[in-house]
C-alpha cells in the first residue's frame, strides 16, 4: 500500500492495473532488510518455492508456467479475469520478466521515464499535456496522456505502452494484447 502512495506522488492519473503492476512487483521484489516479510506477494510468486500464484478459474495458479501455457493458447482467461485489473497487472509483471528480461530495475526505469514525461509536458503549460491541471482554486488530476485525442485511459495505456517500449528497445503489444491492456 505504500508504493500506492509513492506513485500517486509520482505520477497522476494512471489506470488501475499499472499502479498494481508496480505494487505487485515491489511487494514480490523490493528487498530492504532480512527483517521484512519473506513470503511476497500472492499475485507474483518469486520469492518462496511452492505451488504459488493465485487460483484460476480453470483449476491452474496464476505462475509463470501459466503465463507461458496463456501465450501458447494452452489455457484461457475467464470473463471475470480478463476483467481483473490484478491479474492483467501480474500477467504484464511476467511477460516483462520472462519475454523482455525487464525484471524490478527496468520497471523502475519506466516509472522514472514516466514521470519524466508527465513533469515534461507540465512544463509545457497545463491544460491539454498535462494530467494535473490547477483551475485557480482547485486542482483537477486527469489520465496521464490526457494530450491525446483519445483521452482517457487509452492514452494512458498508449503512453504507458510507448515508454515500456522506450525502456525495452522493443514492441510489447504482444504483451499488452495478452494481458488484455487496451491501447
Amino acid at each position: 500500500e505504500t508504493t500506492h502512495s509513492f506513485l500517486y506522488q509520482m505520477l497522476h492519473g494512471i489506470p488501475n492495473w499499472f499502479h498494481e503492476a508496480i505494487a505487485i512487483q515491489t511487494n514480490e521484489r523490493l528487498n530492504c532488510t532480512n527483517r521484512q516479510a519473506t513470503w511476497g506477494d500472492n499475485y507474483l510468486f518469486e520469492k518462496e518455492k511452492g505451488i504459488g500464484g493465485i487460483d484460476m478459474a480453470d483449476g491452474n495458479y496464476l505462475t509463470y508456467d501459466y503465463y507461458r501455457k496463456l501465450k501458447k493458447g494452452q489455457v484461457s482467461l475467464s470473463a471475470a479475469e480478463k476483467d481483473n485489473h490484478y491479474i492483467a497487472a501480474t500477467l504484464f509483471i511476467m511477460g516483462l520478466k520472462d519475454d523482455y528480461k525487464c525484471g524490478f530495475n527496468c520497471v523502475k526505469d519506466i516509472v522514472i521515464k514516466l514521470r519524466e514525461k508527465e513533469q515534461n509536458n507540465c512544463m509545457l503549460g497545463a491544460g491539454e499535456t498535462c494530467s494535473v491541471v490547477n483551475y485557480g482554486a482547485t486542482w483537477n488530476i486527469f489520465w496521464i496522456g490526457n494530450g491525446d485525442k483519445d483521452g482517457g485511459e487509452l492514452a494512458a495505456n498508449k503512453l504507458i505502452k510507448a515508454t515500456v517500449e522506450d525502456v525495452v528497445g522493443k514492441s510489447v503489444t504482444p504483451l499488452f494484447d495478452l494481458s488484455g491492456i487496451k491501447y
